[in-house]
């Protein structure tokens, strides 16, 4: 049987909830209620794994937000904090659903990107160069790369790609003249990496796929104004 996933956001009850169902047009979906973490009273799906059996969000805790990690066998695990940040946030869950990513403050109150796993616990990704704070918006299947975007030494947004190998690389603009770049996904084996390029309020935007040996490839609009990759 043919099984897919869908993260929502239940504000009826402000818990956390993940929909399956079957491939077949007449079957029934199963809504599960992720619940809360423990004394909290507020979660948000925001990210699943392949197969669904995997989900990562955000749940609140004493007006503080926590990242988590939930199974069907574990329930909600609250996977915390960067050591000594105040709150997280849980944004996607590699394919296989060993690794967690999102973004939450340091010690010093600035926002770095960060991934989770049962091995080594919530680790920050650091910053670009000289950069200020960082975010952490995909990662691929087996949770060896990881995107999202951060400031450079000159404070220009732009759009990263994360390894153990390399660190974290600065992937551009598409234009000298835009101002920020995002890069919201990756394909499952990290190769391939989503985003939009152009100014800050988006207007301009143009959706755009990244790869080593292409680099920024724009990929235009269906006519409108602006595309964006996410």
């Amino acid at each position: 049987m043919s099984v897919h996933s869908l993260r929502l956001c239940a504000a009826t009850c402000a818990a956390a909830i993940v929909l399956t169902c079957s491939g077949t047009a007449t079957a029934t979906p199963i809504i599960t209620n992720l619940g809360t973490l423990p004394g909290g009273t507020t979660s948000y799906g925001q990210g699943v794994n392949g197969d669904g059996s995997v989900v990562t969000g955000t749940a609140f805790i004493s007006g503080a937000s926590h990242a988590f990690r939930w199974t069907s066998a574990g329930g909600m695990q609250d996977i915390g904090v960067l050591p000594d940040g105040t709150w997280a946030e849980g944004l996607a869950v590699s394919g296989d659903g060993s690794a967690v990513v999102g973004y939450g403050t340091t010690s010093g109150g600035t926002q770095h990107g960060y991934r989770w796993t049962s091995a080594g616990g919530m680790q920050s990704l650091g910053t670009l160069p000289g950069g200020g704070y960082s975010q952490a918006w995909g990662v691929s299947g087996d949770g060896s790369v990881v995107v999202g975007n951060g400031s450079d030494s000159d404070g220009n947004y732009r759009a990263l790609r994360y390894t153990d190998a390399g660190g974290m690389q600065n992937l551009g603009t598409l234009l000298e003249t835009d101002y920020v770049s995002y890069a919201y996904g990756v394909s499952g084996d990290g190769s391939a990496v989503a985003g939009w390029s152009g100014n800050f309020g988006g207007s301009t935007a143009r959706a755009f796929r990244w790869t080593s040996a292409g680099g920024m490839q724009n990929l235009g609009t269906l006519g409108g104004a602006y595309s964006r990759g996410i």
